[in-house]
Formats: structure tokens, sequence, C-alpha cells
């Protein structure tokens, strides 16, 4: 009886062991990714950001998020769960400069880097002084940040986007609006 009872034992801790290897989550399968390839922000500024998982669908999910927080804030007590898994979060700028934002899955420790940048906003720029700017009827101007002053000065935000409605020439003197 003793050895029916070991073998009834073995076998139901074989069992167990097969439903219980076979019922786990395969995490090698899993991918996390970012919907951007950096987060720039504005000083105060917040914006939504999107987290996917890529073949795992379980309703709750664990993330860490590992950045100086100093810089940026990531509201971690309102992920939003859109579905098919992908995880919408807020990130807001707190003080200008750059971090690494490290995010990772907690089931199977899969993680993505995202760097940070904090810009102090643009308030006002204006053309260099040593900055001859002219224009030749049919011809395009190119502009770049190098030709301007930016205000405040700190500001690591360059970008230009120049819109022209329409252009007066008169007696050499040139405007755009």
């Amino acid at each position: 009886m003793k050895k029916f009872l070991v073998i009834i034992n073995i076998f139901i801790l074989t069992l167990c062991a097969i439903t219980l290897t076979a019922c786990g989550e395969d995490f090698s399968k899993f991918s996390l990714s970012f919907s951007s390839t950096s987060i720039d922000l504005t000083l105060n500024e917040e914006k939504e950001f999107d987290i996917k998982i890529d073949n795992y669908f379980e309703t709750e999910v664990n993330f860490n998020f590992d950045f100086d927080k100093s810089i940026a804030q990531v509201d971690e007590n309102n992920i939003v769960n859109l579905g098919d898994g992908t995880y919408r979060i807020k990130v807001k700028a707190l003080m200008t400069g750059t971090t690494t934002l490290t995010i990772t899955l907690l089931e199977g420790n899969k993680k993505c880097v995202i760097p940070v940048n904090v810009y102090e906003p643009v308030t006002d720029f204006s053309l260099k002084d040593d900055v001859d700017l002219y224009v030749v009827r049919g011809q395009s101007i190119t502009f770049s940040s190098d030709m301007f002053n930016f205000y405040p000065q700190t500001t690591l935000q360059k970008e230009l986007t120049f819109s022209v409605n329409s252009i007066v020439l008169d007696n050499d003197t040139f405007t755009a609006s």
C-alpha cells in the first residue's frame, strides 16, 4: 500500500508541475515599446505618451519608472489601459535639463529607455547682428537657428518654423507677414 501511495503522490506532483509550467507566461515573447523616440517638453508642459506591450494581453501590469524625478514627473497613479496591450502615461516637465526614463515591465523584466529633454520655452528671438539677410527675386531663402539670438539665452529649444502669407518689396525694403 505504501508503494501505491508513493506512486500516486509522485504522479500528482508531476501532474501539478506540468500544469503550472504550461500555464506560465512565456516572457521571452514580450516586447516593450514607446510611442516616441524621445520626450521633449518645455518647462511645466505635460504630454501623454503610449507604452505598447507586444504579445502580452493581461488587464493589469506593473511598471517601474526610473529617472531623475527633479526634472520630470510621471503620473504613476493614472496609467490608462487603452486595450490591446497599450497603456497611456502622462509626463510633466518640472525643471530644465535632461534625464533618461527607463520603463520596466515587471512581468518579464522588459525595458525601454527614452531620453527626456526639458527646455526653457523661447520667449523671443532676433536676427544676429553679423547676419546679412538678402533676397534674390525667384530664389529661396534658407533660415537656420545659428542665424538668430534666442531669449532666454539658456534655452535649448531652437527649432524654427516660418510661415509667410505675403511679401512686399518697397524701395529695397523686404516685408513679410
